[in-house]
């Protein structure tokens, strides 16, 4: 166990280093070549995409906890069932998205909500190339679920964040040195995606891991069985678009430079969390083999050590924020921006209640026991979404995301002890 927990420590910390390289890159970078309010775009047409990654119900992320349990139960006949019945669910939804993509396309001209932008034809291409790449990165947990269940977690933690280095390196270069503009850097991540959907179907499908997707293990049963977790499942990357691009599509609803503002702010803030998730997400496969061979005290150790580790960073890297935190952002950001401190401290207490909450969503998503907890989640950020939105008010919006925060660390809490601990 321990030496899984070690690789997938070290993958998903990889994973996360470039997560905030990237991030910390990103904002110079496509300020210096963009503008200020040109970035602020960009911030919003890439953000209406994430609502579409919860098109595959999360039946490859309910797969993944259930193919690893059934490992360690010693029960591998019921692994292809779940695989390839996850694996026809995202093909089915994908064509069904593809569609609807492409009939967007022509339709959403009409029905642009982005009033301040006038070449509306030119976005929604933009738009349509964001989301076929959103589409191809559906198959992504169904790879990962393949090499969880097989103990190479970490294999498909480092091959994920290679390509979405790829992704950052051609676009940071693309914008500084080839004048790309949001057409090029949209096909520029298509094509990346396109490139990691068939490096991971051949490595899934050869002798190492020996788990081809294929249609030859689906049944009814299996799929109304796994139908359930798995739309608790959803909840994760559904709650997210509304908690962080839905954030930033607010902000944008009251100025671009303000989105620019709270968006640069919360990713640096989120540090934080990039690094508590090095933990957490090692900790899942885990927390899913012990539930499968009954080891419960394990889980509980696992999950308090991961509560404990949240708090230090937290404080820690609060420290290091509130020493450097006023000449760091201004290079940061070229001098373009001034670090707004009443905007960081809004974000900094909402990271540091969502990296706990999280901790709590990695216990029940192991052992998929996510119905409940969905629902809240759903709720919660749906309401401060559409709160946020229609106060238009820097103050307001930022209070409603730091009081949804607070409403999940102790509903979270009251269904664990309910379920799980």
């Amino acid at each position: 166990m321990l030496s899984r927990l070690l690789k997938g420590v070290g993958a998903n910390s990889f994973s996360q280093i470039v997560t905030i390289i990237s991030q910390l890159i990103s904002v110079p970078v496509l300020i210096s070549g963009w503008g200020v309010e040109k970035y602020g775009i960009w911030l919003a047409l890439s953000a209406v995409p994430a609502y579409l990654v919860t098109a595959n119900f999360g039946m490859a992320n309910a797969a993944a906890s259930y193919m690893t349990m059934a490992v360690a139960s010693e029960e591998k006949s019921k692994v292809r069932n779940y695989y390839d019945t996850a694996n026809v669910s995202t093909v089915f939804m994908s064509f069904l998205l593809l569609c609807l993509i492409f009939l967007g396309y022509f339709l959403v001209s009409e029905f642009s909500y982005f009033n301040y932008m006038h070449d509306v034809q030119r976005y929604s291409f933009v738009l349509m190339l964001l989301c076929l790449g959103v589409v191809v990165s559906l198959f992504n947990p169904l790879w990962d679920a393949a090499l969880r269940c097989v103990g190479l977690y970490h294999y498909g933690v480092l091959g994920f964040s290679c390509f979405r280095l790829l992704e950052q390196i051609l676009l940071f270069f693309g914008v500084l040195y080839w004048s790309f503009d949001y057409e090029e850097s949209a096909i520029s991540l298509l094509v990346v995606r396109l490139l990691s959907f068939l490096f991971f179907y051949f490595f899934v499908s050869s002798s190492i891991v020996n788990l081809s997707p294929s249609f030859n293990g689906f049944s009814k049963e299996t799929f109304k069985y796994m139908i359930r977790p798995a739309l608790g499942h959803v909840s994760m990357p559904l709650g997210f678009a509304f908690a962080i691009q839905g954030a930033v599509i607010a902000a944008a609803s009251i100025t671009p430079t303000f989105a620019v503002m709270y968006s640069s702010t919360r990713t640096l803030a989120s540090i934080i969390r990039q690094v508590v998730l090095v933990y957490s997400k090692s900790s899942w496969p885990e927390m899913s083999m012990a539930f499968g061979s009954g080891n419960n005290s394990l889980v509980r150790k696992l999950f308090w050590w991961g509560v404990w580790i949240t708090l230090i960073i937290s404080i820690f890297l609060a420290l290091l924020v509130w020493l450097a935190g006023d000449w760091f952002y201004a290079f940061w950001t070229n001098g373009a921006l001034k670090l707004d401190w009443r905007i960081f401290i809004f974000v900094y207490l909402s990271v540091i209640l969502s990296s706990i909450w999280n901790q709590i969503y990695i216990l029940l998503a192991s052992r998929n026991e996510l119905s409940v907890f969905s629902i809240v989640f759903i709720f919660v950020n749906v309401l401060a979404f559409f709160l946020a939105y229609m106060l238009k008010d820097e103050v307001w919006m930022m209070t409603v995301y730091l009081a949804s925060e607070f409403v999940m660390v102790l509903s979270s809490l009251v269904i664990a002890k309910r379920y799980v601990l």
